[in-house]
């Protein structure tokens, strides 16, 4: 815990170093969310085909599934979720400016969680 997955388009994985914000991430989920810092994985996976809207406009997405089990405040919840947002935001170049940013908080029930 926290288990985290991104996803996003190929020409967004080629432009960004992802570890970067990741990383701030992180950093964010053991600060303000008292997770250990061993425990956090970020998962990336690239999205093969995207629609967004109609499909005539821009079609890059950059979403993140922050998973985080349950028992803290919604106050840290939304804090970690929007300063998710903020992170993968600012490493984006201006070239890549209209990208559909957007991040969910998902709580993971401790007692249907296993790790070894």
């Amino acid at each position: 815990m926290p288990q985290n997955r991104l996803t996003c388009t190929q020409s967004v994985l080629s432009a960004v170093d992802l570890k970067v914000p990741l990383a701030a991430i992180h950093a964010d989920l053991v600060s303000v969310a008292g997770a250990a810092l061993q425990d956090c994985k970020t998962q990336i996976r690239v999205a093969d085909a995207v629609m967004v809207g109609d499909g005539t406009g821009p079609q890059d997405v950059l979403h993140l599934d922050l998973g985080l089990l349950t028992g803290r405040s919604p106050e840290v919840l939304t804090a970690v979720g929007q300063a998710a947002v903020a992170h993968l935001r600012a490493a984006l170049p201006g070239s890549l400016a209209a990208v559909q940013v957007s991040v969910r908080v998902v709580e993971m029930d401790r007692a249907t969680y296993f790790k070894g």
